[in-house]
């Protein structure tokens, strides 16, 4: 019984939403033949709401044509009417069959969207035109209910609103349309219908008493006796005769307009109702559910639908649950289209004007109030912009306008950012390299000639300039800034463009003539291709410009440095022992402990995983420390070269390995075992002692300089 109840309230406002969708485009010049437009709408609703009832993710949906879009349909039967002024059968024969093909073309481009899940795209067309689009729907549901009340189409045709007759049908539209308005927060299901009832039976009784309830005297008071169902199809040869196809390929834009209406309407009603009863929505099955119902709406001879949040709440307002009440209305549609014109025909105009007018100020004032309350100044002018030119110059031109002031805008604001995330430098961001003390000392006196800008974000012609002004102070700025390396780190860029490619190409010059090489590092596969090819290349002969991420540009760059810094000999495993310890002797004594190990290049020294059993120092050679066992295809964790400790933590918590370890090159090392470290400890207490003091010392030098990197990085 709720259902049947739920349907029945439903069903009266769905109807009603129908007439006045058909007074709107079928006004004007249009007007004569507005019983087909009444056929055409019914069939929509009847049709339309089935399938989506069906289909929907949401069980008590509601559909039929969409304020939104039958806004800019109207338009489309406006532009279709004036090009044959002479003869408005025919412009309504046109206007019929353009609104049919705007179905089945809408509903195979939202199926399409559907099957592909472009249901998230929404997030792409930026909020400032959304709204710009919905506004200007709701201006011109406005305007388009002033044609139906009193035949008055801003800026034209003013004068008929001060007509007698004329302004009487303006002020009972314009009455109506402030009841709806003022009582629109009030929950109760059943309150639209008897206000829609209430006003067109008070209405109907004013006529009635002033002698004009026919359709002789209150002709521009009452819908035409529409008689029989007018209904065609897509499919009949007689819907294309004597259409004037170039007429209706000037309306092209407009149904593409009305297809992109839709869809906007249907992810954000979609979204809505989520919200608001608390059913999880499947975004592209209601794409794939209203093209469906489109299609076959436009089969059935009617025009673009689709779900319908506002009727779809009241439906759920009024009690429905199930599938049910969305079929039940659609067949009470069907039922007012085969035998229901002695109903259709107690509808006032103006009761169907002041329901659009209503909405149409409901729009605006929910888009226009949005714009105000969420987005910043400029963002509102490209809202106000976009309504106003759709009104004097079409939603095709609003839509170019608004694309464009979106793009200026973005770039303008885009190119403040700064794509550089961290400034860095050789002194407090090394390779993971283990070098030598003396290796260590030189790299943190002179680690500032390497300069690491770490880049974010897409990098394009708004912000490339920027960025190659900032990077030029380190290749000719002045001697206190100015660099011997540049290294510009790609891990955090998301893309770059072919202006972007030219700025560091002509960066890459200016570095060779300075005789500073720049450096790239982590480079996507799109990037360095866009690189490789900028007039410049940032690849020349004989140059290492271009390593797979920072740790490798890194090390070849501190290698370079060293290479050009006087150090004193390395010391031996055994110089470095006796001036840890003691001296020599103590040296000698303590490394009799070590058993020599030798491992080739390419060989592990031990897995992740493995029992920590010893400590390793490193005599000669270079190992590698990985994220994982195999030598080729894990991340580089640590490099360490003669006179490195590996192995040490492991040894002293008896955890098992926590990496691997393989050799890059043939290396020497020495090995002290954990019984070997405790029969040290035994026999010489105070050499182990002076040993783990070592190590403390390694570690704390290593978490000093992590927080060096880490105080450079929050800079």
């Amino acid at each position: 019984m709720r259902e049947l109840t739920a349907a029945a309230i439903t069903a009266a406002v769905s109807v009603t939403y129908a007439l006045s969708y058909a007074a709107l485009i079928f006004a004007g010049p249009l007007s004569p033949e507005l019983a087909y437009g009444i056929s055409m709408m019914l069939v929509t609703a009847a049709v339309g709401g089935i399938v989506v009832a069906l289909t929907s993710s949401f069980r008590f949906a509601i559909a039929g044509a969409d304020s939104n879009a039958t806004a800019v349909l109207a338009t489309l039967a406006t532009t279709l009417a004036e090009a044959l002024p002479l003869d408005p059968a025919r412009a309504a024969h046109n206007v019929l069959l353009a609104l049919m093909l705007g179905a089945a073309s809408g509903g195979i481009v939202l199926v399409v969207l559907g099957q592909y899940r472009a249901g998230r795209w929404i997030r792409f067309i930026p909020y400032p035109i959304v709204a710009g689009f919905l506004a200007a729907s709701g201006w011109l549901l406005l305007n388009g209910s002033l044609r139906v009340v009193a035949d008055v189409s801003l800026p034209q045709h003013i004068a008929n609103a001060f007509t007698p007759d004329g302004g009487a049908r303006l002020a009972v539209g314009v009455a109506f349309a402030a009841l709806l308005f003022a009582t629109r927060r009030v929950r109760s299901a059943v309150l639209l219908p008897a206000l829609l009832v209430g006003g067109s039976a008070l209405t109907d009784a004013g006529l009635l008493v002033a002698g004009r309830f026919d359709h002789v005297h209150g002709a521009a008071w009452l819908l035409p006796p529409i008689g029989a169902p007018h209904v065609t199809s897509i499919v009949l040869p007689a819907a294309y005769a004597g259409i004037a196809w170039h007429d209706i390929a000037d309306v092209a834009p407009a149904i593409a307009t009305a297809i992109t209406v839709t869809v906007i309407a249907i992810l954000f009603g979609a979204a809505g109702l989520e919200a608001q009863t608390g059913v999880e929505a499947d975004l592209d099955r209601e794409l794939r559910s209203s093209g469906m119902a489109s299609i076959v709406s436009a089969l059935c001879g009617g025009s673009l639908g689709s779900l319908s949040s506002s009727r779809t709440i009241l439906n759920v307002q009024a009690g429905a649950q199930t599938r049910l009440a969305g079929v039940l209305v659609g067949v009470a549609s069907a039922l007012v289209l085969a035998g229901g014109a002695p109903v259709v025909a107690l509808v006032p105009r103006p009761i169907l004007g002041g329901l659009l007018l209503f909405l149409g100020y409901s729009l605006l004032r929910e888009w226009i109030g949005k714009a105000w309350q969420r987005l910043g100044r400029g963002d509102v002018v490209l809202v106000l912009t976009i309504v106003v030119v759709s009104g004097l110059k079409g939603f095709l031109a609003a839509l170019a306008i608004g694309l464009l002031f979106s793009c200026v805008s973005f770039v303008i604001r885009y190119g403040r950012f700064r794509a550089i995330r961290h400034t860095l430098s050789g002194s407090n961001k090394r390779s993971r390299v283990e070098r030598s003390a003396a290796e260590r000392l030189a790299l943190e006196r002179d680690g500032g000639a390497i300069r690491i800008l770490i880049l974010h974000g897409y990098i394009f012609f708004g912000t490339a300039n920027a960025l190659l002004e900032e990077a030029r102070t380190y290749l000719d700025g002045p001697d206190d800034q100015r660099a011997r390396y540049l290294i510009l780190d790609f891990a955090f860029v998301t893309g770059i463009d072919s202006s972007a490619a030219n700025s560091f190409a002509t960066l890459t010059a200016l570095g060779r003539r300075t005789g500073t090489p720049v450096v790239f590092s982590s480079l996507s596969d799109a990037a360095y291709a866009l690189l490789t090819r900028a007039e410049h290349t940032i690849v020349d002969a004989g140059e290492r410009s271009i390593f797979i991420d920072l740790d490798h540009a890194l090390e070849w760059c501190e290698d370079d440095l060293l290479a050009h810094i006087a150090l004193t000999d390395a010391e031996s495993v055994r110089e470095w022992m006796a001036r840890e310890l003691g001296g020599p002797a103590q040296a000698d004594t303590f490394l009799a402990y070590f058993d020599p190990v030798q491992v080739a290049a390419g060989n592990l020294l031990f897995r992740r995983g493995d029992a920590s059993d010893s400590l390793f120092i490193v005599t000669s050679g270079r190992l590698c420390i990985t994220s994982g066992d195999e030598a080729a295809h894990e991340r580089r964790l640590r490099s360490m070269v003669a006179g490195s400790v590996i192995g040490e933590m492991g040894l002293f918590t008896s955890e098992p390995r926590s990496a691997g370890v393989y050799a890059e090159e043939d290396a020497g090392l020495l090995r002290l075992t954990g019984p070997a470290l405790a029969t040290l400890t035994a026999e010489h207490p105070h050499l182990a002692a002076a040993f783990q003091a070592m190590l403390f010392r390694l570690q704390a030098e290593r978490l000093r300089f992590a927080n060096a990197e880490i105080a450079a990085l929050e800079a």
